[in-house]
């Protein structure tokens, strides 16, 4: 079950003089500290698209920092390149935060805080590996060679995004990315992942 600290509170409400005005889409508070915690996992394309509408709209309302706070344990590939493609178009910089652990698309996510920015808390864990995938429809050969295709294209796709983030050509992160990798802070940084652990 999601455990998002992001809240939507109603579009519209009345104000004193009973005249039906718009809401911020996204809570208050967060438009006051331009943090938005990244918790659970990702198990509904929704759960995407919720931390995109928040990054859009804080990234317009200033070019201040906006912090993603992240203890999740990953999930669906898409909601990962929704949010990542939310922070490339962002005018101003992400930084980035571990708390606990950022695990498989989390851990994607993390990584493409900016440069300089991106932090774990100590004991915390960064886990990067290749995307999964599965489905009760395997047992037809036709259906078979289409995931296998599916996961090629990602598969490829993750391994130039990772590489793009550290010293490993895309041959080498392909096959690190075969296996999971669990980085500790210190880890982390000497791979060029993390810029710093915070006290």
């Amino acid at each position: 079950m999601n455990q998002y600290k992001l809240e939507y509170p109603n579009i519209t409400e009345l104000n004193e003089n009973l005249e039906e005005v718009t809401k911020s889409l996204i809570d208050y508070e967060f438009s006051n500290n331009r943090t938005i915690w990244i918790t659970g996992m990702f198990d509904d394309p929704m759960d995407g698209v919720k931390i995109v509408i928040a990054i859009d709209y804080l990234a317009s309302s200033s070019d201040e920092d906006i912090t993603l706070k992240i203890s999740n344990y990953g999930g669906q590939l898409d909601c990962m390149w929704m949010i990542v493609n939310a922070m490339n178009r962002a005018k101003c910089d992400i930084r980035t935060e571990i708390h606990g652990e950022a695990n498989s698309c989390a851990g994607f996510i993390f990584i493409n805080g900016t440069k300089g920015k991106r932090f774990m808390t100590p004991h915390s864990f960064l886990m990067l590996h290749e995307t999964s995938w599965g489905t009760e429809t395997m047992t037809h050969s036709y259906n078979s060679n289409q995931y296998k295709n599916y996961y090629s294209i990602h598969a490829e796709e993750l391994a130039k995004y990772v590489s793009s983030k550290c010293d490993m050509s895309e041959e080498e992160t392909n096959n690190w990315l075969k296996k999971d990798n669990w980085l500790t802070p210190e880890k982390a940084i000497e791979m060029g992942f993390c810029d710093k652990i915070l006290n």
